[in-house]
């Protein structure tokens, strides 16, 4: 440590015994000073609950009614008093941000500092007393925020409907029971999501933060578009870009300043796992993503654990279902809890965004027939129909009126139409037109979002599949039908590929329904322990990260 640093730290050290010194007087008696640890946290807990000063050695407490429940039933007996308790704590607050969470949410400074004066005068009570408030409510803070996540996800998303964890005990009786068993330990390493993805993703935070604290890589300057067969300083950055979380990406037996054909194996890799055309060439989109920075990289697994956080509940105990990333365009089917069917998908535009939810799949069309929304014949469909009167006709549209009867086209008088006086609907036939395709699968939700086919089939060959109006079109539909319908032997994949063609509309329920999940994750595990980055589409990652970044908000009992 330098002699600046040291001075830092020594006025910090300072400022914060100053700190304590003048609160713990203010929170002492005018008729003396000695009194026992029981009574200091008495009178501190009833202090921080009936004022707005809520401040233990310049930390503020957080969850003061749980500490008012857990003092109180203990009659205000210190709770920290056997050491190997204490370490234990400490060791869980320190090693938060293997989590991604903040170590300074949980009074690490100001615990260490107490800590530091117990050890000087261990018989003050009202160091211990601070110290038994510190260590108590950074645990419950820290607990809450591995199991329910730092954020709440509905203050940024309105169509979140996901459930939240819910405890079987009071957490007061669970902690006190810890201490009394002695299993604190086991207790701790309960409250970690035990779900694979967010484990993965533990693994690839710790190996994305050595690689930024070593510096991170280089940055590509700008230029030509690079392609194999050319040679340079650029490859020799390009190469060693790539070869900070990609061994096959050094040279063998080659320049390292020639783009050589292992070098473009080592781009279409990267291009893969960061939702890139795998080209092989590092033109400009290539090039802006190669170019973010290891720092920025540890901080968006961050936002994705937290996403993570928020869904334990959810995934806990569930072993079939599907899931929808948006980021990342694709649809993945689960089954015994491990991945049996992927496809591709389209997702919503940036501003009709598909929404983040859970709903139950229930049963799935065949040659559905569309109603086309409100929103999309106001905004998209009237003008069209106005400058061409055989638009309806040449794609397969039925008007109907409020009621559902037909109404014939040429009996409207289209020029006094306009999109706030169009008392009609608008039916599309199926067919091969069909904007749903061939098959669609139903999951009622307050969204009118769901899964199907589609007629555009060009589009899945795009790397950026943002074309929607907010439901998920998939590429291979009937591969997933064969696959849900696989337990009603009736309808096996040729039965459903004869339906389709016979056009007639069929409605088959799923014998049980299915759960589907459309998330949002711009980050995710890869094969072979790696990790896939995905471009924020709809710029949802920045207010998760601020939110991470900011000042934890105090308890109250509606967090329970």
């Amino acid at each position: 440590m330098d002699s600046l640093t040291s001075c830092r730290c020594g006025f910090f050290t300072r400022v914060l015994r100053l700190g304590y010194t003048i609160l713990a007087l203010s929170l002492m008696p005018l008729s003396g000073l000695a009194q026992s640890t029981a009574e200091h946290l008495r009178r501190s807990i009833e202090y921080a609950h009936d004022s707005e000063d809520r401040e233990i050695a310049g930390a503020g407490l957080v969850a003061v009614n749980f500490l008012t429940r857990f003092y109180e039933a203990r009659r205000f007996a210190p709770a920290w008093s056997q050491p190997h308790h204490v370490e234990q704590v400490v060791a869980a607050l320190e090693g938060s941000y293997r989590h991604g969470l903040l170590p300074e949410d949980f009074h690490i400074d100001a615990i260490r500092l107490l800590q530091q004066l117990r050890r000087e005068e261990p018989d003050d009570a009202g160091i211990n007393a601070n110290l038994d408030l510190l260590l108590t409510d950074g645990l419950v803070t820290y607990a809450y925020q591995l199991v329910y996540g730092k954020v709440d996800p509905r203050d940024l998303a309105p169509s979140w409907n996901l459930s939240r964890p819910l405890l079987a005990r009071e957490p007061e009786e669970v902690l006190e029971q810890a201490l009394a068993e002695g299993n604190l330990a086991e207790v701790l390493a309960s409250l970690e999501p035990a779900l694979p993805y967010y484990t993965q993703m533990q693994r690839q935070l710790a190996t994305f933060r050595r690689l930024a604290n070593s510096g991170g890589w280089s940055v590509i300057p700008a230029g030509a578009t690079l392609r194999e067969g050319d040679t340079g300083p650029r490859v020799t950055a390009l190469r060693a870009r790539l070869t900070a979380v990609d061994d096959e990406a050094k040279p063998a037996g080659s320049s390292s300043q020639l783009f050589d054909p292992a070098l473009a194996k080592a781009v279409r890799r990267f291009q893969l796992r960061h939702g890139l055309k795998p080209d092989g060439l590092v033109g400009p989109a290539t090039l802006q993503v190669m170019n973010i920075t290891a720092a920025e990289r540890v901080e968006q697994i961050r936002v994705n654990m937290e996403r993570a956080r928020w869904l334990r509940q959810e995934f806990g105990d569930m072993r079939d279902f599907v899931v929808v990333n948006t980021a990342g365009f694709h649809v993945r089917l689960y089954q015994e809890g491990a991945i049996e069917w992927e496809t591709r998908a389209i997702v919503g535009t940036a501003y009709h965004q598909t929404p983040v939810f859970a709903a139950d799949m229930k049963y799935i069309v065949l040659n559905p027939t569309w109603t086309v929304p409100r929103s999309i014949i106001r905004d998209e469909m009237i003008p069209q129909i106005k400058a061409d009167p055989s638009y309806l006709a040449s794609k397969g549209f039925d008007l109907v009126d409020a009621s559902g009867r037909p109404v014939e086209s040429n009996s409207v008088d289209w020029p006094a139409v306009s999109p706030n006086n169009f008392p009609y609907g608008l039916v599309q036939r199926s067919g091969p037109a069909n904007a749903l395709g061939r098959v669609k699968f139903m999951l009622p939700n307050a969204h009118a979002v769901y899964l199907h086919d589609t007629p555009s089939r060009e589009l899945f060959a795009r790397a950026g599949r943002t074309f929607s109006h907010g439901c998920v079109r998939i590429e291979n539909p009937l591969e997933l039908a064969a696959l849900l319908l696989g337990d009603q032997p009736e309808w096996t994949r040729d039965a459903i590929e004869a339906t389709v063609r016979r056009g007639e509309t069929t409605t088959v329920f799923l014998t049980e329904p299915l759960r589907v999940f459309i998330l949002y994750w711009t980050a995710e595990p890869a094969e072979a322990g790696g990790i896939r980055f995905y471009r924020d589409a709809y710029d949802r990652d920045g207010a998760v990260l601020a939110a991470l970044n900011a000042p934890f908000r105090p308890l109250t009992s509606a967090d329970r």
